[in-house]
């Protein structure tokens, strides 16, 4: 089934560095946008993948997007925990029954880039990034320069 992915201000960088368009394609995402852009259209045919921080305003969003559903079904991941405040909000939204799964992943990235230039680095041999609990950003954890 075609879908969507929807994106927040951060998981925009997340998935941009994590996949490239050609692979979103080849999993049959057609169409990738933010969920606080409001110009969306409606496509009810279509299966809707969200991948959000759960900060206020991907929250407030989200809450608006379940209220008035552009899409036939919805499958929520989270990069942390929600609080049950913000699922029973959610779940208030969601009056269309759209919503079909809520996931929370938090995920270590390893981003291989053999001869990238990285904050001074002549060349990089792999850069590990993981996603920090507590901050919910994604943070360098070490980068190995290539030996000549």
């Amino acid at each position: 089934m075609p879908q969507v992915l929807l994106l927040d201000a951060d998981t925009v960088p997340i998935v941009s560095l994590a996949s490239t368009t050609s692979a979103l394609l080849s999993q049959e995402v057609y169409l990738t946008d933010r969920v606080d852009n409001p110009a969306r259209e409606r496509m009810a045919h279509l299966k809707c993948l969200c991948f959000l921080r759960p900060s206020h305003e991907s929250l407030s969003a989200l809450e608006a997007e379940l209220a008035r559903p552009r899409y036939g079904s919805y499958y929520l991941f989270f990069t942390n925990i929600l609080k049950r405040s913000a699922i029973e909000r959610l779940a208030e939204a969601d009056e269309h029954e759209v919503v079909r799964e809520v996931q929370v992943r938090v995920e270590t990235l390893v981003v291989a880039e053999p001869a990238g230039v990285l904050r001074g680095l002549r060349a990089v041999d792999a850069v590990a990034l993981f996603a920090e609990p507590a901050a919910d950003t994604a943070v360098l954890a070490r980068a190995i320069p290539v030996r000549d």
